[in-house]
């Protein structure tokens, strides 16, 4: 029986998996990960990031609803999947995209009007990115406004930013690398690698993806330890994730000519086989902690108490730990009132955070349910009936500046909503509310 036939059986209204995975498959862990990637970007510190990754990794969508969170806020933002026509056409696509609707115009008019625009919006604090794609060529008369982009000031500072996004095409053009004086400024490039998903997430990813595909019970489908075991062999990567499910699902389908469908580990390996994928034995994904090997990490703990006595103390001595009932987990509670996989605390260069894996009864940080939480010291985190103090060593790690809305780009509204992201055309205008129309 063939796997289509399979599906339609069960329920299924289309395959599980293929094409960008919708943000809501993806947990807030991956998203804040994801997000940390444009920190030396929104800060000021580089000019330009580059974050490589297929297009169909997950991480382009968060991107995108990262920059329009930002257009929100007030900045201009526009997003390039690849590079129009001319000249003309690209300065065109600039001013649309930040909401000024010109239809046509020579070339110097438009560079005029559009480094007016730009310096009015430098004026009222507003910064201006554009995302372009690594993996195409920009062409000669494209890369020359580029290098005039970035060479734009407004009280001597440089106005607008670049993302690069995409897996580089061989060398990356001076104008794209920092290689030119207008973009180097002793700041030039940062590169990251988008990040891969951990073994919990990638356990939430496939189930979730195959509730959305119309599976009441996905979990019945395909195990949580043989969910883990696709991530460890795909080592995070969402295509692979999505190839190595749908061969295995496609092998448990002729393997069982009762119409049923059953992931066994051996449809795993042999799938992994067919794809030639191989276990390793280093993690899974890149750590988050701090890449500056001479940096000392922040140590923390978490101080469990019952009423005013204090139970017991756990030391946060990975860079990332998950806390639930769960014997495999990190730190592991023998409570009914928490999930198997609770919560995730990740170390990350800002400090710690503590994210909500989709646990039944929540986590709550000082009182406020959060899926994902900055933490600070002091602050209390319940679980079931657990109240837990978070202790960080500030003298080893130096205060860490007052957390405000605006310290970091919270990525709770990508994981809540179900909804898919539209990243597709060449050029994705992301406005802001105010931008003028006409």
């Amino acid at each position: 029986m063939s796997l289509a036939d399979v599906l339609a059986r069960l329920g299924l209204t289309r395959l599980p998996f293929g094409g960008v995975p919708p943000a809501a498959a993806l947990t807030g862990a991956y998203a804040t990960r994801v997000s940390e990637c444009l920190r030396e970007l929104r800060a000021g510190q580089v000019s330009t990031v580059l974050v490589s990754g297929p297009r169909d990794a997950g991480h382009r969508a968060i991107l995108v609803a990262l920059l329009e969170r930002l257009a929100r806020d007030g900045d201009l933002s526009v997003w390039f999947d690849d590079y129009p026509a001319d000249g003309p056409a690209f300065l065109q696509a600039l001013l649309n995209g930040w909401g000024l609707e010109i239809e046509e115009g020579m070339r110097d008019d438009l560079k005029a009007l559009l480094e007016l625009f730009i310096g009015h919006q430098s004026g009222k604090g507003h910064t201006a990115y554009v995302a372009l794609p690594a993996d195409r060529e920009p062409g000669r008369a494209i890369g020359e406004l580029i290098t005039w982009l970035a060479g734009l000031r407004f009280d001597g500072r440089h106005t607008v930013r670049f993302l690069l996004h995409g897996e580089p095409a061989g060398h990356l053009p001076d104008c794209l690398r920092g290689g030119t004086p207008e973009l180097a400024q002793g700041r030039g490039l940062v590169h990251h690698r988008a990040p891969g998903l951990l073994p919990s997430e990638s356990e939430y990813y496939i189930h979730t993806r195959l509730k959305m595909a119309g599976a009441r019970h996905p979990a019945e489908l395909i195990g949580m330890e043989l969910c883990r075991l696709v991530g460890a062999y795909a080592e995070g990567e969402v295509p692979l994730i999505d190839r190595l499910v749908l061969t295995a699902l496609d092998m448990a389908a002729a393997d069982d000519q009762a119409g049923s469908l059953v992931v066994r580990q051996r449809h795993v390996e042999a799938a992994a086989a067919r794809l030639g994928l191989e276990l390793r034995s280093e993690a899974v994904t890149a750590e988050s902690v701090p890449s500056d090997a001479s940096a000392e990490p922040e140590r923390a703990s978490l101080v469990f108490s019952a009423g005013a006595e204090v139970t017991h103390e756990v030391e946060l001595v990975q860079p990332r730990m998950v806390m639930g009932r769960d014997g495999d987990c990190d730190i592991s509670l023998d409570s009914r009132f928490i999930s198997r996989f609770q919560c995730l605390f990740m170390q990350t260069r800002r400090g710690w955070y503590v994210l909500d894996l989709g646990s039944t009864n929540g986590t709550f940080v000082n009182g406020r349910r959060i899926r994902e939480h900055l933490l600070r010291q002091g602050d209390v985190i319940s679980i079931g009936r657990h109240r837990i103090r978070f202790v960080a060593d500030i003298a080893a790690a130096g205060e860490s500046p007052a957390a405000t809305s605006d310290d970091y780009l919270s990525t709770e509204f990508l994981v809540s909503r179900g909804r898919d992201i539209d990243a597709g055309d060449d050029a994705t205008a992301i406005r802001r509310p105010d931008a003028p129309h006409g």
